[in-house]
């Protein structure tokens, strides 16, 4: 009773885990359980509370209702094919097995239960019903065992077992009844308890929590019957006919028996042959079906091929084609058999700039041919079958199968128009900002020198008028600058120079950038201390900080505090700016990172704002390599951060803002010339003991010729000299425009000239024997003359900003000499040693990069300090083309008039100053 209990709960707790069949065939079988615990508890009655036993009893009445609920249990297990051809061999092995369950029944005496059959009619049945329903429930057990899908679950022969058990348990107690030999408390009873405990065991290990497919949806053509199934089944037929005659029964019913059981292998092998041939027809269906499938797929998957504008091409595992699609064939202008069998790499990679080429090991193709990685190339070029290159991005991806001919797949782009549309765009944006920021910088110039008072003094009602037309070019000069840094920005060309810049000198620049405006808000600043170097471009980080603050500022209160601050995290430093301002809504927090966003519609105009300032240090932040991000809540103030990659070691320089190119510093030089090289070479060593570079000569018709060469700051020569005497190389010095302009100094034991207009011509006097003394007075003091209005070379094609330039340094005592194209300044530069040279880079005529690479070539222009000062940025190897002495790039509307004078001016004083002391130091 409680064995029998246990398996009701577990059956029960079975069927809530499983669904479809399966939870119907557990429900069944609880069922089963259920009664049997029923019927236990009721025999439990009538065997020991009970005064009389009548039969049939409740008892008997769940028995055979569990006896049914198994069958039906049994039956509906999702085990076994249930239709068709299949049905009725299951039928047919149904047979068989009930048969030799039968006999063997029939030789362990099952005979004498029916014999000893009550002669009351219901009493009968009932009696009977028991070794039947014990026949059938292990023939049905045998039939699922048998007819399994693959593999026989060891739940499921958990599951029989129990059955047999309860059924053998339940045949030898009628047995033993039937003889007047059953007794309580032996081991037959270990038949029932054993067979309710397996069935709870059953229960529990079933594979239940997913429903088993249903026969019908077993895939057709699969075999229902495994090969010992069949083995089992002849095994069974054979034991049933030789082992002899079923007892008490007549010989000819057993021979009758024996007929029908040769009849019924005979059956077998009829349903067998029809299963076979309709098993062989459906497969053979299958493949039909499933060929004409991959005819279909083949076909589409053709036509896809055929269809896509890309390249397509396989290679196997040595890099050889195995396929290309027509559009690759026709970017390679080869025919599909002269690509089909041919090396990819050797066929068509494009060389490298020395027209060698690559090696197969060091192609993108090799990695995912030979190591499996997916490779994608940006910017590559193909060659076609007539030689000439093509750009193209691909990305070639390994199949991984090692049993398909094709390794790797790579799709390709041929990418000439998009570069060619990239080329139209920068040339776009280069006149853009050519001809919107040169003509705005002399606007913006001119409204400067107005305001500041170059033109005389300005009537009080035009003064605001000029204030707002200033503001008003500031405003627009940021748009412009704005619009171009987003493009370049979002098209990966805005110019980046990294290097290793210390963190704190970033934000100490970027604060005091933005102080003013603080001020003016009333906003504090405060810049907590910061380390760590980060590679970056200073003039764009910078940029983006100024950006950042300048939005914390302009949206916070007066009175209230904007903090920068930054750590190092990992591999990357950490920037953050924190205001209290009024905060972003959540659902902002990402797009005020768009064009032309901002928290309200009103904030540009309040605010005075184009709205691209955060779009632009996204860009930039990305460019770097790192990340930026808002942090907000409304009401508490926003924290602006963003990440850029730490730089590994240190940096004792410090970050300069301007994009400052080094060059050399440039010594003075003068030229000797005297007859005695004694003399000489004594001036000479005199000369560059005091820090100048000294040339010679030894006759003065050669001196005209080597000062146009040498270009030297100062002449010094000697009045009587073989080949003309030095009046004559004077004379000639001054009537040229190459030379005009050079100081000398003439050297005669003479104490006074004979031609007073000539020795007026000249800047100096020197007593031979010459005096060390003297003569470092008399030269330094002839450069310092010679300096004393510092020359800039302004190179210009727009003739309104260099009227507005060439007033600006005039009003600051420095000539400036202008040239308005190539060949003008390439003139100028002959006749003139400038002491700085202003140049634009896009002139009507070339451009400012040939004037720099004339000058490159002159010893006495190598070394001038050049401020390029130009609408467009420059960017790479054109930086090194610029450079002669400490070279400055500076971007028109970018950098205002203001700063351009100051940096001018300070270039043009360092080097004029150092020229005088030098003549100064020299006596002492």
């Amino acid at each position: 009773m409680v064995c029998a209990a246990i398996a009701a709960v577990a059956c029960w707790w079975t069927f809530t885990r499983c669904t479809g069949r399966t939870r119907t065939a557990w429900g069944l079988l609880a069922t089963t359980a259920s009664c049997w615990t029923v019927g236990n508890i009721w025999w439990f009655y009538y065997q020991l509370l009970a005064p009389t036993q009548p039969y049939p009893s409740m008892a008997d009445v769940f028995y055979l209702a569990a006896v049914v609920a198994a069958f039906a249990g049994l039956i509906s297990l999702p085990v076994a094919p249930t239709r068709g051809i299949e049905r009725a061999r299951m039928i047919v092995d149904g047979v068989l097995a009930g048969t030799l369950v039968l006999f063997l029944a029939a030789n362990f005496g099952i005979a004498d239960v029916f014999l000893a059959a009550p002669e009351e009619a219901l009493a009968a049945l009932v009696f009977v019903s028991y070794p039947v329903a014990d026949i059938g429930l292990v023939t049905v057990v045998m039939v699922l065992l048998l007819r399994s899908r693959g593999r026989v679950s060891p739940w499921l022969l958990v599951l029989g077992a129990a059955f047999v058990s309860y059924s053998v348990a339940d045949s030898a107690y009628g047995l033993a009844s039937a003889r007047g030999e059953f007794q309580i408390g032996t081991p037959l009873d270990l038949g029932w308890t054993g067979g309710y405990l397996l069935l709870a065991v059953a229960a529990v290990s079933a594979d239940s929590a997913r429903d088993q497919r249903p026969a019908a949806e077993v895939p057709r053509g699969r075999r229902a019957f495994s090969a010992i199934g069949d083995v089992l089944i002849f095994a069974i037929v054979t034991v049933t006919i030789v082992a002899g005659d079923i007892p008490g029964v007549p010989t000819a019913v057993n021979e009758l028996a024996d007929g029908a059981l040769i009849l019924l292998i005979g059956v077998r092998q009829v349903v067998l042959a029809i299963e076979n041939h309709t098993l062989r027809r459906d497969l053979e269906a299958r493949v039909v079906d499933r060929t004409e499938a991959l005819e279909e797929l083949a076909g589409r998957n053709q036509h896809i091929l055929d269809a896509v504008a890309d390249g397509l091409y396989g290679v196997d595992r040595d890099g050889r084609l195995t396929f290309a699609n027509p559009a690759a064939s026709r970017m390679l202008a080869r025919d599909h058999d002269d690509l089909v069998g041919r090396h990819a790499h050797d066929l068509f990679h494009g060389r490298g700039w020395d027209g060698t080429p690559h090696p197969w090991s060091e192609c993108p193709l090799y990695a995912a041919v030979v190591d499996g990685v997916v490779t994608r190339v940006a910017d590559d070029e193909y060659i076609r079958a007539d030689g000439t290159l093509f750009p193209v991005e691909f990305t070639a991806s390994p199949l991984g199968s090692p049993h398909s001919d094709v390794a790797a797949v790579v799709a390709f782009r041929d990418v000439s128009e998009r570069r060619e549309i990239d080329r139209a765009k920068d040339e776009f944006l280069s006149t853009v900002s050519h001809e919107l920021r040169t003509p705005l910088t002399s606007i913006r110039g001119s409204l400067g020198l107005i305001a500041g008072g170059a033109m005389g003094d300005i009537p009080s009602a035009a003064d605001r008028m000029i204030q707002i037309a200033m503001d008003s070019s500031d405003r627009l000069g940021r748009l412009i600058n704005d619009i171009l840094d987003l493009e370049r920005a979002e098209a990966g060309t805005l110019p980046m120079q990294p290097r290793p810049c210390p963190v704190a000198d970033l934000l100490t620049t970027s604060v005091e950038q933005v102080r003013g405006v603080a001020d003016s808000a009333e906003v504090r600043l405060v810049l907590e201390p910061a380390g760590g170097v980060v590679l970056a471009d200073p003039d764009r980080i910078v940029q983006t900080l100024t950006n950042v603050l300048g939005n914390a500022v302009k949206f916070s209160p007066s009175g209230s505090t904007v903090t920068v601050s930054a750590e190092t995290v990992g591999t990357e430093v950490e920037f953050r700016v924190r205001d209290q301002g009024r905060g972003i809504p959540a659902d902002r927090l990402e797009s005020i990172f768009g064009r032309f966003q901002q928290v309200d519609s009103t904030d540009s105009r309040e605010q005075n704002g184009s709205g691209l300032g955060l779009a632009i240090s996204r860009g930039i932040v990305e460019s770097h390599g790192g990340r930026i991000w808002a942090q907000s809540q409304v009401g508490a103030g926003s924290t602006f951060c963003f990440t850029l990659p730490a730089a590994s070691g240190s940096t004792t320089g410090e970050v300069v803002i301007g994009d400052v190119v080094p060059g050399e510093a440039r010594q003075p030089k003068v030229l000797v010339c005297d007859n005695d090289p004694e003399v000489r070479a004594l001036l000479v060593t005199q000369l560059e003991r005091r820090g100048y570079d000294a040339v010679t000569a030894a006759r003065g018709r050669d001196v005209a010729g080597l000062a146009v060469t040498e270009r030297p700051d100062v002449v010094v020569l000697e009045l009587e000299m073989d080949g003309g005497t030095g009046w004559e190389t004077v004379e000639r010095l001054k009537s040229q425009s190459e030379t005009r302009h050079i100081p000398v100094i003439v050297m005669s034991a003479l104490t006074t000239s004979r031609d007073g207009q000539l020795a007026a011509r000249t800047d100096g006097w020197i007593l031979k024997p010459v005096d060390n003394s003297a003569m470092g007075e008399v030269v330094g003091a002839a450069i310092g003359r010679h300096d004393a209005q510092p020359t800039v070379l302004l190179v210009e094609d727009d003739l309104g900003l260099a009227d507005v330039l060439t007033t600006t340094f005039n009003r600051r005592g420095v000539r400036v000499v202008h040239a308005a194209t190539e060949r003008e300044a390439i003139e100028a530069t002959r006749s003139l040693v400038p002491d700085a040279l202003v140049l634009d880079l896009y002139l009507p005529d070339g451009d400012g990069f040939a004037v720099v690479a004339h000058m490159r070539q002159d010893p006495a222009l190598a070394s001038i300090p050049v401020v390029v000062y130009s609408a467009h940025e420059v960017s790479g190897a054109a930086r090194d083309r610029l450079r002669l002495g400490e070279t400055v790039l500076f971007t028109k509307g970018r950098v205002s008039l203001e700063d351009l004078e100051s940096r001018v001016l300070d270039l043009v004083g360092v080097l004029a100053d150092s020229r005088q002391k030098v003549g100064e130091c020299l006596p002492g």
